[in-house]
C-alpha cells in the first residue's frame, strides 16, 4: 500500500515520453471549448491527426470541426476522456480508429505506461483505485525513480501560451516542424505539403503490411466503446465509427474482392451487431500511396483534403440525411487553391474526380472503361469525341471535364487510355505549371512524358 501511494504521488513527474502530445491536447481542448455551436469531433490516432482538414470538412458539412486525434499508441479510454471533456448536446463524434484499437486488451504497453505516468497523469487520476492498480502493477521501479528523483524538467504550454499561439499568424497555416504543436493548426490538424517519403513509396511497391489482423474486436474494446456511446447519448451527442486512412497495396486493397475487404466488412458487421454505429465505405479511405507522407497511416495535405471531402459526403448522407452530392469539378478545384497554382488546382481536381469515377465504375463492372488508344475531347493519338471516357456520365460523374485552356489543340487536353485492367489519365502539354508540380507533387509527373504531362495511373499503366 505504501508503494502504491508513493507511485501515485510520482505521477506527472518527468519521464522519457512523447511530451509533445500534451501540448497538442492543450491546444485542441482549449479550441474545442471555445466552439459554442453543435460541432463535429474527430478522434483517433495519428491517421486523423495527419489525415483530416477540418477547414474542408467544416465547409462541406456546415458544422465547426475540432480534430481531437493524437497517437495510435494511446488507449481508447484516453481518447474517450478527451472527447468527454469537450462534447455537448447535438455534437457528432466520428472515430476513424486505427485497426489495432479494436483488438487491444487490458495489457498495457511500455509506451502507454511511460506516457500516461508522465504527461498523461491528469487522465490517470480520473481512474478508480482498482483501475489505477493495473497501471501500478505494470510499472517498473526505474520509472518511479526517474519521475521522483530525476532532475530533468519540461515546460509545457500554459493556457495563455495556447491562446497566444492560436491568435498568431503562425497557427493559420503552420509549416511542418516535426512532432510539435507548432506543426498543427488550432483546429487540431497537421497538414504537410510533401509527397510520400522514399521509405513509404518503397513499402507500397513491395506491399505494405496487411493493416487488419483480427475482425472480431476484443471484449475490452466493446465494453469501453459501449460506455462512451452511452455517455455521449446521455448528453445528446452521437458516436460513429468509421475507417482509418490506409495505403492501397497488394496486401490491403479494399477496392476489389479479396481477404482484406472480407475482413473489414466482417469487422463492420461485428461492430454493428453489438449496437455500435458504423458509417462510410471503407474503400474511400484506402488511398494511393501518393497521398501519404512519412508513415503508412499519415496522409499529406492533398490526401487529407481528399479524405475530408469524402468523409463530408459520407457524414452528409449517413448522419445528416442529405443526399450524397455528385461533386462538380469546379467545387473540387476550390479545395486545392491553397497550393498556389490556379491551373494545377483546376486540373488536379478534374483528374482526381475522373479517377474516383473510374474506381467506382470498376467496382460496379469489374473493369475500367476501355479506350481506343489515347482518347480525349480532342486528341492526336486516339479518338476525339464528346464521350471520351464511355460509360462514366451520368452514373459516375455529371460531365467529363475539359482542360482549363479550353482550346481544340490535340496535344493540350486531358487524355485517357485503358485496356480494362489498368488505366492512365493525364493532363497533357502542361509546361505552364510543370515546374510548380515538379517542386510540390513530383509523384504526379508522368514518368514517360516527364514535364509534358501529369496525372494518375494504376500500377500496370505506369510506363504507357
Amino acid at each position: 500500500m505504501v508503494w502504491f501511494a508513493l507511485w501515485y504521488s510520482s505521477l506527472g513527474g518527468y519521464q522519457k515520453a512523447e511530451h509533445w502530445l500534451r501540448d497538442v491536447y492543450q491546444v485542441k481542448i482549449d479550441s474545442a471549448k471555445r466552439i459554442d455551436n453543435k460541432k463535429i469531433i474527430i478522434a483517433s490516432g495519428s491517421n486523423s491527426l495527419f489525415g483530416i482538414s477540418s477547414e474542408v470538412l467544416s465547409k462541406e458539412t456546415g458544422y465547426p470541426v475540432i480534430n481531437m486525434s493524437g497517437h495510435a499508441g494511446l488507449t481508447f479510454n484516453f481518447l474517450a476522456d478527451q472527447i468527454e471533456q469537450v462534447a455537448s448536446d447535438g455534437d457528432i463524434v466520428i472515430m476513424p480508429l486505427e485497426f489495432g484499437f479494436y483488438s487491444r486488451t487490458d495489457n498495457l504497453t511500455d509506451w502507454q505506461l511511460s506516457n500516461m505516468q508522465s504527461w498523461g497523469a491528469d487522465h490517470l487520476r480520473t481512474y478508480s483505485a482498482l483501475e489505477l492498480f493495473k497501471y501500478f502493477k505494470s510499472a517498473e521501479l526505474s520509472s518511479y525513480i526517474e519521475r521522483s528523483f530525476g532532475d530533468i524538467s519540461i515546460k509545457y504550454l500554459s493556457l495563455e501560451d495556447v491562446r497566444n499561439y492560436c491568435l498568431s499568424d503562425e497557427s493559420k497555416n503552420p509549416m511542418w516542424r516535426g512532432y510539435n504543436y507548432k506543426s498543427m493548426n488550432c483546429h487540431g490538424d497537421i497538414l504537410v505539403d510533401r509527397g510520400a517519403s522514399e521509405k513509404i513509396l518503397e513499402a507500397a511497391r513491395k506491399g505494405t503490411r496487411d493493416y487488419l489482423v483480427y475482425s472480431e474486436p476484443s471484449k475490452e474494446f466493446y465494453k469501453d466503446a459501449k460506455n462512451l456511446a452511452d455517455k455521449l447519448n446521455g448528453i445528446g451527442a452521437n458516436l460513429y465509427f468509421t475507417w482509418p486512412a490506409t495505403i492501397k497495396n497488394v496486401n490491403f486493397n479494399l477496392h476489389k474482392a479479396g481477404k482484406s475487404k472480407d475482413k473489414v466488412f466482417a469487422l463492420q458487421d461485428n461492430l454493428i451487431d453489438r449496437g455500435l454505429m458504423v458509417i462510410c465505405d471503407p474503400a474511400e479511405s484506402n488511398l494511393e500511396v501518393d497521398y501519404f507522407f512519412n508513415t503508412d497511416y499519415h496522409l499529406n495535405r492533398k490526401g487529407a483534403v481528399l479524405r475530408s471531402v469524402r468523409l463530408a459526403d459520407c457524414i452528409g448522407s449517413s448522419v445528416l440525411n442529405k443526399p450524397k452530392a455528385k461533386r462538380s469539378a469546379d467545387s473540387r478545384a476550390e479545395q486545392y487553391m491553397f497550393v498556389g497554382s490556379r491551373l494545377f488546382a483546376i486540373r488536379i481536381a478534374h483528374l482526381e474526380m475522373l479517377r474516383d469515377a473510374l474506381e467506382r465504375y470498376k467496382l460496379k463492372y469489374g473493369q475500367y472503361p476501355k479506350s481506343h488508344l489515347w482518347d480525349g475531347l480532342y486528341t492526336k493519338w486516339g479518338r476525339s469525341k464528346i464521350d471520351w471516357i464511355a460509360g462514366l456520365v451520368p452514373d459516375f460523374i455529371d460531365t467529363l471535364p475539359r482542360d482549363p485552356r479550353n482550346n481544340t489543340e490535340g496535344g493540350q487536353q486531358y487524355i485517357y487510355r485503358s485496356d480494362g485492367v489498368d488505366f492512365k489519365i493525364l493532363a497533357h502539354g502542361v509546361h505552364d505549371d510543370c515546374v510548380f508540380v515538379k517542386e510540390k507533387y513530383r509523384e504526379l509527373i508522368d514518368p514517360v512524358r516527364n514535364c509534358n504531362a501529369y496525372g494518375f495511373w494504376s500500377n500496370g499503366a505506369e510506363k504507357w
